[in-house]
């Protein structure tokens, strides 16, 4: 199950600049200095990580979990293997995993919007 965190991080380095430097210009010159820091020493810049209860896991299209169903008939007879039938809230985590199970089957991509309560099989 995937759920989302919020992670704190604080950096501070030192830069040398002319004295009239605007404020674009000296973080111009901290640029590269925090990208060296946060690839190098990230943990040690480690403020805090807590549970993101304002935007929780899903909030965001792109965090959506998806899951897989073969596509079925008006009988629940799964296209492509007319032998074998589901119900409509029986899924799949991976869509390799479904056509395993059935290879001549149509996977069709759902999210919770479309399903609410999915029962997973694989």
């Amino acid at each position: 199950m995937k759920i989302s965190k919020l992670v704190a991080v604080s950096l501070l380095t030192r830069v040398v600049v002319d004295e009239n430097s605007t404020d674009e210009e000296i973080m111009e010159k901290a640029k590269s200095k925090f990208v060296e820091k946060i690839n190098s020493e990230i943990g040690e810049h480690l403020e805090y990580i807590v549970d993101d209860e304002e935007c929780p896991y899903g909030t965001f299209n792109e965090e959506v979990e998806v899951f897989y169903q073969p596509e079925i008939d008006e009988e629940g007879m799964i296209v492509g293997h007319p032998e074998d039938s589901i119900f409509s809230f029986e899924v799949w985590r991976s869509k390799e995993n479904l056509l395993k199970d059935f290879p001549e089957c149509n996977p069709i991509e759902y999210t919770r919007d479309d399903i609410e309560e999915p029962t997973f099989i694989d």
